[in-house]
C-alpha cells in the first residue's frame, strides 16, 4: 500500500486521517490494527446506560456512515450499534473496493465499545459528551506492522496477536485517559443523523479544551433510514391505502415540506400527496397564512383522477407534524384528515392518515 491512506487516528465514534510524510511500510503499519475502548458512566445506575435520557434513547439502535473514499484506493465503513448497555462501533477498510463489501479487498478493522455515554449541555457546535474510559487497547495483527509500532506509535512494544492496554497513554499522538478517567467531545443529534466533534478542533483531554466544530465528514446515518423511504397511509372511498412506492419529502417554499408516495411503482396507482410547514404543529387547510394542502389520486379507466380540498365538495383538512426534518436524512411524521372535492359537489372524508418519510431533498 502506498502513502494515501495516511496515519488513522482512532477516536470515539471518530476515525480521523492524519497524513504525514509515510513510507508505505509505515502507512500499512498503521492502519492493520484493531482498536477497543469501552467506557464507564458515572450515572446513577452503575454499569449501565440511563435509557431514560431521551437524548441517548434517541441513539438507540444501528448507525452507518456510509462506504467513503479514506484515500487513493481506499474505502471505509463504519457501523454503530447502540443498545441500553453498550456503544459498539466497528470501522472497517477496503483497497479498490467503492462498495465496501468485497471480503477478499478487506484491508482492517478498527473496534470501539463504550459502555456509556453522559450528554450534556450546548458546547461549540454540539452537546458536551463526557465518557469515562474502562478499557482502551490495541492489537497487533501482522509482524511488520508490530515493528513499525514499537518504533514509531509511542505506546509500545506489542506482541503480535496480544491485546495491549494503552490506558494513560498516547499512540501516534491520540491520547487516552487512565482507566476510570474522563475525556470529553461533543455530539450533534439530528433526528435520523448525529455528528461527533471533530478532534482537530480541540482536546481530548479536559472539558474547556474538548472539541468546538463537528466532523462534517463523519455522519453517521439510522440503518434503515434511507432518503425517500417511507410511507402514507389513509382511509378514502371506503379502503385503506398504503402508499410505500415513489416516497418522497423535499423542502418548498417558505419553510415547506411536500411529502409524497404511491401504491404501485407504476400506473396504475393511488397517490397520496402533502404539503405542510416544516415544523411540528396542527395546521388547517383552510388557514390561508400558511400552505398546507391534502391530495389523493388514483386511475381511472386509464386517466388520472384528483382529489383535493379546493375542489367543489371539498371541506379542509388538518395535517399534525409530530416530527419535522429540518435536515436532509430526517424523517417526517405525522397524521391527517379531511373532507376532498372531486369536483362535482361530492365530498369524500379522508380518515386515519398518518405518514413517515425521510426527507431526501
Amino acid at each position: 500500500m502506498r502513502n494515501h491512506l495516511c496515519r488513522l487516528i482512532v477516536l470515539p465514534l471518530a476515525i480521523t486521517s492524519a497524513c504525514g510524510d509515510d513510507s508505505p511500510t509505515d502507512a500499512d503499519a498503521r492502519d492493520a490494527t484493531t482498536s477497543t475502548d469501552r467506557d464507564t458512566s458515572n450515572s446513577e445506575t452503575t454499569g449501565d446506560v440511563k435509557v431514560d435520557n431521551p437524548l441517548f434513547a434517541s441513539l438507540l439502535g444501528e448507525w452507518v456512515v456510509p462506504c467513503r473514499v479514506a484515500g487513493g484506493p481506499y474505502y471505509g465503513v463504519s457501523h454503530l450499534k447502540v443498545t441500553p448497555t453498550s456503544i459498539e462501533h466497528t470501522y472497517t477498510q477496503y483497497e479498490g473496493d467503492p462498495t465496501c463489501s468485497d471480503e477478499s479487498k478487506k484491508i482492517n478493522t478498527f473496534y470501539i465499545e463504550d459502555s456509556s455515554w453522559i450528554i450534556g449541555a450546548p458546547f461549540g457546535e454540539g452537546l458536551a459528551l463526557d465518557m469515562v474510559l474502562r478499557e482502551a487497547t490495541v492489537a497487533i495483527i501482522d509482524e511488520t506492522v508490530k515493528a513499525i509500532w514499537d518504533r514509531d506509535s509511542g505506546c509500545g512494544p506489542f506482541e503480535v496477536g496480544q491485546v495491549k492496554d494503552v490506558s494513560g497513554m498516547s499512540c501516534y499522538g491520540t491520547w487516552r485517559p487512565e482507566a476510570g478517567a474522563t475525556y470529553y467531545t461533543i455530539i450533534s443529534i439530528q433526528g435520523d443523523r448525529f455528528y461527533v466533534g471533530l478532534p482537530a478542533s480541540g482536546d481530548t483531554r479536559s472539558e474547556a479544551t474538548r472539541s468546538t466544530t463537528l466532523d462534517p465528514g463523519g455522519v453517521w446515518q439510522r440503518v434503515g433510514v434511507t432518503p425517500g423511504s417511507g410511507f402514507i397511509e389513509g382511509t378514502i372511498k371506503g379502503a385503506t391505502y398504503l402508499a410505500e412506492k415513489n416516497a418522497a419529502a423535499r423542502a418548498v417554499q417558505n419553510e415547506h415540506i411536500q411529502i409524497g408516495a404511491t401504491t404501485e411503482a407504476v400506473t396504475p396507482w393511488e397517490t397520496w400527496v402533502i404539503n405542510v410547514p416544516n415544523a411540528e404543529g396542527t395546521y388547517a387547510c383552510d388557514d390561508e397564512s400558511i400552505n398546507a394542502y391534502l391530495n389523493f389520486g388514483f386511475t381511472d379507466d386509464n386517466l388520472p383522477v384528483l382529489w383535493d380540498t379546493e375542489q367543489s365538495g371539498g371541506a379542509g383538512c388538518y395535517i399534525i407534524v409530530t416530527k419535522a426534518a429540518p435536515a436532509v436524512g430526517d424523517t417526517i411524521e405525522g397524521t391527517f384528515s379531511g373532507t376532498l372535492g372531486d369536483g362535482s359537489g361530492t365530498g369524500h372524508d379522508a380518515t386515519s392518515g398518518s405518514f413517515r418519510i425521510v426527507r431526501a431533498q
